[in-house]
């Protein structure tokens, strides 16, 4: 498979508090192995004060990538989840830049990914686009407010950078898809009010990987807002109507194994992440994949810590049967 990548667009300006929509740009025909994107956001201020930490990641509120098919490569996904998320998927920090009193240009840089090295075979996944007539990108912005606790005459500008990687003409019979990746999220839940968040459950849906956060002083129904923290959970489970893929595991001990397996430092900050690799060993996704549809009950579970106006996100990986 001989791979190229390409430049889609520079610069396209992003209209704050609103949702971008991009499409006639992304050409179709190939086979993606990954879109990237890099988010510049260009600050100018005098008396604006407090930069919000993350709120380079935080300002991105939702990504969504779809097919003229019904298919969700990103379905609704905070870029600061999708951030965390994959840094314990592709093993490696993404990069990024924060804002800076006095302004600057901070950037953020991820990638959409089509294709799982951590699968026995990567491509069961790669983005057949000669399947589609369209495929549309959704980028739901935020204000200046996410940036700076006080605003003052602060003011951003937002623009955004796309390439793909991508096969040398149309894909080879050999390496066809045999499924349509997928990453989405839950809704945020208050652990006051529950200890649970139910997973969908659907015959074409098994999940991979999920990255369960546990924040503190969070933004009502937005899921990773607020601070990370680790008083918030005392044990955890994924819990069937079956079984127990996970038990009772000390979230601690988890955020330790996630930073081996993940070959993070050990001065690497997690907190309040905490990882899940629902697949076996060798990769495969015919016998280490979390079928849901065999269920009538799939839920993340745990034990409160100590609260403080505290949330639950969660996000999963996947993937669906193709269309």
């Amino acid at each position: 498979m001989i791979t190229e990548k390409v430049g889609i667009f520079a610069g396209r300006a992003l209209t704050l508090n609103n949702i971008n929509t991009i499409s006639n740009e992304i050409p179709i025909g190939e086979g993606i192995l990954r879109a990237v994107l890099r988010f510049n956001l260009t600050t100018t201020e005098t008396t604006a004060s407090g930069v919000i930490s993350e709120g380079v990641l935080s300002f991105i509120k939702n990504l969504t990538f779809k097919t003229n098919k019904n298919e969700y490569a990103l379905r609704s996904v905070p870029l600061r989840g999708l951030y965390h998320f994959l840094r314990f998927r592709n093993k490696v920090s993404n990069f990024k830049t924060e804002v800076a009193d006095g302004g600057n240009t901070a950037r953020v840089t991820i990638e959409i990914p089509f294709v799982n090295a951590s699968w026995r075979r990567p491509q069961d996944s790669i983005f057949d686009s000669s399947r589609n007539e369209s495929v549309t990108l959704e980028i739901t912005t935020g204000t200046i407010a996410d940036l700076f606790s006080t605003v003052g005459d602060g003011a951003v500008v937002a623009t955004v950078d796309m390439y793909v990687e991508r096969t040398r003409g149309r894909l080879g019979a050999n390496d066809a898809p045999i499924c349509f990746p997928e990453i989405g999220v839950v809704p945020v839940v208050n652990p006051a009010n529950s200890t649970y968040i139910d997973l969908e459950r659907s015959s074409d849906l098994s999940y991979t990987d999920l990255l369960i956060a546990s924040q503190n002083s969070v933004t009502s129904g937005v899921p990773f807002s607020g601070t990370f923290a680790d008083t918030v959970l005392a044990e955890l489970s994924l819990e069937t109507d079956r079984d127990y893929p996970i038990k009772g595991l000390l979230p601690n001990m988890l955020q330790d194994i996630a930073k081996q397996d993940a070959q993070l430092d050990a001065s690497d900050t997690i907190t309040g992440l905490y990882y899940l690799d629902l697949l076996s060993r060798e990769g495969s996704i015919v016998s280490g994949a979390l079928a849901s549809g065999l269920y009538s009950r799939l839920q993340a579970r745990w034990t409160n810590g100590t609260l403080s106006t505290s949330g639950i996100s969660l996000i999963y990986g996947g993937f669906r049967s193709l269309k």
